[in-house]
């Protein structure tokens, strides 16, 4: 027995060097690429500040003042979420910006724990000593998109967590509170979580619903009774009824390279990348006026959308061995969060943090089957693609039909996509009883 907990002990300082040797090479990553102010973390804290003073964030004139005040010489990213995402952020513009900043940095490394707690040791119910927890751990800290999000003072990591919040309490059949309140937070910071609302409705589990759509209700109202009506008008002509595609996001279009979302290798299929020696269909097709090819590009973005929700409501409602079968319902989180990736109109690389959780379901279900063939290992190989943080502006990926090796990252989420697919598909035939 002594020695037992003597190899328990050393397994565990092993593991804990581990973490530590992962934790210090991701800190060292981050300081070295970070210049003092973070990429995308000024519009959170701007944004925030000129819509508790009766601005509206949306509005260009307003944008292009904060950006001559506070940062001439960077950059500053339109701001993209939806007004009532504003309230989450407001304690962030309470303090001074360098302060703010550094506390969305300590709360992206904490996040960054807590997801490999959730996502192993809650959802997957490992243990600590397990060599899949240990693996899976180092990759996911190693993850090139979990460093650039945290470099970046992204809130990604934060919404992915929440998520798996939601996850966990819906696995466990914890209050509708639990399930409900993880889940609205992530959908008031980043809409598209509401995508797991059709999850609920597949369970017939219409009180979290209600109980979502309700807490994001009282977030709104208190949005509306705060901000301006210019704001929410500024936000739906300039964003919401364009797609993410309108004027005040001009510089952040979908055909640019590191979308790798559908929308995104559509428009480059039709479009082409200006500036850049990336063939597209439109050198082929003549009849059509780059506007009309921009009309047909987007339209296709929202039949591909439907599409991949009408494959995943297939797959769910289609007859199952075992309707109450835990694993089953864990790849149908995990496809609905790969297809939330696919789907958005811009998925940048920081994006890919939301689909860590997949790879970790899909190959946890290869191990515990014993099935570690062609499957497996093409997981593992479109996992590690997606860890690596390619140049995009090599010339080796401005060759290829259609730019094809630009979305090289969305190729690899697709394929991640299609075998979960296949998994769900399999698990769901039905064995016949052999015949007596």
């Amino acid at each position: 027995m002594a020695m037992i907990n003597k190899q328990n002990k050393n397994a565990t300082l092993l593991i804990s060097l581990f973490f530590l040797f992962s934790f210090l090479f991701i800190i060292l990553n981050i300081f070295r690429s970070w210049t003092g102010i973070r990429a995308d973390f000024p519009s959170f804290y701007y944004a925030t500040e000129l819509a508790f003073n009766g601005l509206s964030p949306y509005n260009m004139k307003n944008w292009n003042a904060v950006k001559l005040i506070h940062l001439p010489n960077q950059d500053l990213y339109p701001f993209l979420h939806i007004p009532f995402s504003l309230v989450l952020f407001y304690p962030l513009s309470l303090v001074d910006f360098q302060i703010s900043q550094s506390i969305l940095f300590i709360a992206n490394i904490a996040a960054t724990f807590l997801l490999i707690y959730l996502v192993f040791i809650k959802i997957l119910r490992k243990t600590i000593l397990d060599p899949f927890v240990v693996i899976g751990g180092i990759f996911l800290l190693l993850f090139s998109p979990v460093r650039e999000t945290i470099s970046h003072g992204q809130v990604n990591i934060i919404v992915i967590v929440l998520i798996c919040i939601f996850w966990w309490a819906h696995k466990e059949n914890k209050s509708s509170l639990a399930i409900s309140l993880p889940l609205a937070v992530s959908i008031l910071l980043k809409i598209y979580p509401g995508i797991f609302l059709l999850f609920l409705l597949t369970k017939k589990n219409f009180k979290c619903i209600l109980l979502t759509v309700g807490i994001i209700v009282l977030f709104s109202l208190v949005a509306l009774s705060i901000f301006p009506p210019e704001i929410w008008t500024d936000w739906y002509s300039t964003i919401g009824s364009t797609s993410y595609g309108g004027i005040f996001a001009r510089n952040i279009l979908s055909w640019k390279v590191g979308n790798q979302s559908i929308n995104g290798f559509i428009s480059r299929f039709f479009l082409g990348v200006p500036n850049r020696q990336i063939a597209s269909i439109s050198d082929y097709i003549f009849l059509l006026t780059r506007w009309q090819k921009m009309i047909v590009s987007e339209a296709l973005g929202y039949i591909s959308f439907g599409f991949l929700l009408l494959i995943w409501i297939f797959l769910v409602l289609r007859k199952r061995m075992d309707a109450s079968n835990e694993t089953r319902s864990d790849l149908e989180i995990s496809m609905l969060l790969l297809t939330m990736y696919l789907v958005a109109p811009i998925s940048w690389d920081h994006h890919l943090v939301f689909i860590l959780p997949s790879i970790f379901v899909l190959l946890n279900n290869f191990i515990s089957k014993n099935f570690l063939g062609g499957s497996f290992w093409v997981v593992i190989v479109l996992s590690v693609t997606l860890s690596v943080n390619f140049n995009l502006s090599h010339p080796f990926f401005q060759n290829g039909i259609f730019g094809i090796f630009v979305s090289m990252h969305f190729l690899s989420v697709l394929g991640i996509w299609f075998m979960n697919l296949l998994t769900i598909y399999n698990s769901s035939r039905i064995i016949e009883p052999e015949s007596l």
